[in-house]
């Protein structure tokens, strides 16, 4: 019809006689994106066990520690286990003992902060350390020994020599209870073009839970991670997370140190992890130990000098692939250190937890604070007039290390509530729902198998900063 411009669908206007009215200005492909599942590397290490629901509150669990474990053995006829607090003292030159245990309330009960407190008023006093370290103790640290051989020889009287004890320790933790869900309408579902998606509901809130769980499990371990400090040249001591600045980045020396100190803690090498669906297949992790890191880590990694000084010691995970078995995530080692490196992308930050970037406690200098990973702190008046390092994390699980509640194949299935006439809420049987519950705790029973050490790093390009 003259005057009446044609458009692309027929909507109620004219434009053809030949043309029917068309309703659907749109083509939907059939085939749907789906965004990809994230990764949960700590379900992966988790020793399972099940939890009825009528047996209280609280798990406990029993650990049995052999008879040749340090804390056991009788050497040169001193209990072991009570000659530990002797490491609790610092004797000094002058004759005075200081008593770290004395320090933890001032120190925020945290042991490293106590001891360097202790060693201040040991040079307050003009004093210096009396270290005495005998050996002989049977596979255990040097210091708990009182005789220098691995037996004592027992004399021509006879006698009751090289004792052992036999213990168990009982470990408890609180259980929680937890639930997530989703709602829909029967109408939602039967004018949905799209096929089985009351089933698309279940599958999807069975990932949530996962996912839930995996969040809970990295959160607990972070709390029960005893946390070693790196060292750096304004803190010469091991420091706490508020005292953390733009020095303390990670280098090769620190973690060499710090693999001595798992080894000195015996963190088994050999980690063996969940592979597969179910719980049915398993991976062995030999001769390293795997060290969770947050992507942000990965550029002081690739950019680490190695024991030279001098030569790059990243080694890419294409070097050696074909050679092993890889763990999910992982992205490469370290040249010359024991640690296979597993990015965690949601691992956790403590945004603004170290020390105030430019305080007199600050031992970097300007470009390299600049160059730091900071969050400003807003403070009380809401100015944001200073800014606070951030603290990083390299977490390392040791294997057979914690149990955990809530975990396993039908612990992850979402339930159909279907709807239901109810004179109350739902007269016309409109809504229905998906719901999954699960319970939730962490057993850490042996808690020296999981380690981390904090550290600040620089922004990708940066030069890094020895400590």
């Amino acid at each position: 019809m003259p005057g009446i411009a044609p458009t692309k669908f027929n909507q109620g206007q004219e434009t053809s006689d030949t043309i029917e009215r068309q309703f659907t200005p749109e083509y939907v492909l059939k085939a749907v994106i789906e965004m990809p599942k994230k990764k949960r590397p700590f379900s992966a290490m988790a020793s399972v066990f099940a939890m009825a629901k009528n047996h209280g509150d609280t798990v406990t669990q029993e650990v049995r520690h052999g008879m040749m474990e340090e804390g056991n053995v009788l050497a040169g006829g001193i209990d072991s286990e009570h000659a530990t607090l002797s490491i609790g003292k610092i004797y000094a030159s002058n004759g005075l003992t200081y008593d770290v245990e004395e320090y933890l309330i001032e120190a925020g009960q945290d042991w490293n902060a106590a001891y360097a407190l202790a060693l201040a008023d040991v040079a307050a006093a003009s004093a210096t350390v009396t270290s005495y370290e005998p050996s002989g103790i049977i596979n255990g640290r040097s210091n708990l020994a009182a005789y220098t051989g691995a037996f004592l020889p027992l004399p021509e009287e006879g006698g009751i020599l090289n004792g052992f004890k036999a213990k168990s320790t009982l470990i408890s933790a609180s259980l929680s209870w937890h639930m997530v869900h989703t709602k829909y309408t029967t109408r939602s579902i039967d004018l949905d073009s799209r096929v089985g998606m009351l089933a698309r509901h279940i599958s999807d809130l069975g990932d949530v839970v996962a996912d839930a769980k995996e969040g809970q499990l990295q959160a607990a371990l972070q709390t029960v991670a005893n946390t070693n400090r790196t060292i750096s040249t304004s803190n010469p001591l091991t420091i706490l997370p508020s005292q953390i600045d733009g020095l303390d980045v990670l280098t090769f020396e620190v973690m060499e140190q710090y693999a001595l100190d798992l080894q000195d803690a015996d963190v088994p090498m050999d980690t063996e992890l969940i592979k597969g669906i179910d719980l049915q297949d398993t991976l062995t992790v030999s001769d390293a130990y795997i060290a969770y890191v947050n992507r942000a880590v990965l550029p002081t990694l690739t950019r680490m000098k190695g024991a030279d000084g001098s030569t790059i010691a990243w080694i890419d995970k294409k070097h050696y692939a074909a050679g092993t078995e890889l763990i999910d995530g992982e992205v490469g080692t370290v040249d010359g250190l024991p640690f296979r490196f597993v990015v965690v992308d949601n691992l956790q930050v403590e945004r603004g937890a170290g020390e105030v970037v430019g305080s007199a406690n600050d031992g970097a200098n300007a470009a390299t604070g600049a160059s730091a990973y900071s969050t400003r702190d807003m403070g009380t008046d809401n100015t944001g007039a200073t800014s606070r390092y951030d603290v990083y994390s390299m977490l390392v699980i040791g294997d057979d290390s914690f149990s955990v509640t809530g975990f396993g194949y039908n612990s992850t299935k979402a339930v159909h509530i279907a709807p239901k006439r109810d004179n109350h809420n739902d007269m016309t049987a409109s809504v229905g729902g998906v719901v999954a519950d699960w319970s939730f705790a962490l057993l850490a029973y042996r808690p020296e198998r999981v380690s981390k050490i904090s550290f600040n790093i620089q922004r990708s390009g940066s030069p890094v900063v020895s400590a």
